[in-house]
């Protein structure tokens, strides 16, 4: 029992300080009253976009830089509130023609509802998210609508994920999985652009190591599968890097690069983000 209480309380620690999958909270809910919050910068380029029709265009420099907020609260002793709120700045250059069209607004928030029944061994989760698009993804109008990059799909989406993970106790280290089934429903915020999505399964993993409750080294994988292929709905898959540096008083700085090893119907591309966490 002692020694499973200390694989327990490992797992604990390592939950406190592990870097986020964009919504992700891992398998480790917050108790009642504890929080974590970060704020960041993510930077993403391209040589193709995806416009507000839906589809994929190559050959123009495209760049997004999204600044995010993201919470995570307990309410309750195995129930927690989640959120992720975007706001991205988007731009095509078309080098041929040395035009430029840009596109500015809030992006899709994830809000998720996470619980954890009982505590056994190996902590595990259940988390209900909703992304909802704060734009109206038909609301560019005119004949060079099509040149303009898209904020996103422009549709609520419903994912309900299974989350596991623990410690590699006594070495300080940790690991996670989670997968769920995407939900791409037909509602979006203003007229949208009556494009009918295909559902699909999406996964993240991440591996960890903390040295001296410091400094923490880690590897992400994240991605989204769909069974069918259609012109319309991504998939991809992402493989890279995280680093953490506990700075003060659990402050964390964060840093991911995120490359896209595999895309369909996305625009390829590495995604760089910075930022900085606070938790309790």
């Amino acid at each position: 029992m002692h020694q499973i209480r200390l694989m327990v309380c490992a797992c604990l620690a390592m939950a406190a300080v592990m870097i986020p999958l964009d919504a992700s909270a891992g398998p480790w809910t917050k108790d009642k009253g504890k929080y974590y919050a970060k704020v960041s910068e993510l930077y993403f380029s391209s040589d193709t976009f995806v416009a507000p029709d839906g589809q994929r265009v190559a050959g123009t420099d495209y760049l997004a830089l999204t600044s995010a907020a993201y919470f995570e609260l307990g309410l309750l002793d195995g129930l927690q509130i989640q959120g992720f709120i975007p706001w991205s700045f988007t731009r095509n250059h078309f080098e041929s023609t040395d035009t430029k069209f840009a596109n500015v607004g809030l992006g899709d928030m994830i809000f998720g509802v996470q619980v954890t029944p009982f505590k056994t061994k190996l902590p595990f989760a259940f988390r209900l998210d909703a992304k909802v698009p704060l734009y109206d993804v038909a609301g560019i109008d005119g004949p060079q609508a099509s040149s303009f990059p898209a904020l996103g799909d422009g549709q609520v989406d419903l994912t309900l994920w299974g989350s596991f993970g623990g410690s590699f106790y006594p070495i300080p280290a940790y690991a996670l999985a989670e997968v769920g089934y995407r939900h791409r429903t037909e509602v979006s915020f203003g007229q949208g652009t009556g494009l009918e999505y295909l559902d699909g399964v999406t996964f993240l993993g991440q591996t960890g190591y903390i040295f001296r409750e410091k400094l923490l080294f880690a590897l992400n994988v994240n991605g989204v599968y769909t069974f069918k292929e259609d012109l319309y709905t991504q998939s991809f898959v992402t493989v890279g890097p995280a680093v953490g540096v506990n700075v003060w008083r659990g402050f964390w700085l964060e840093a991911n690069v995120d490359p896209m090893v595999w895309s369909r119907n996305n625009s390829p591309g590495t995604t760089i983000s910075l930022g900085i966490s606070h938790k309790n």
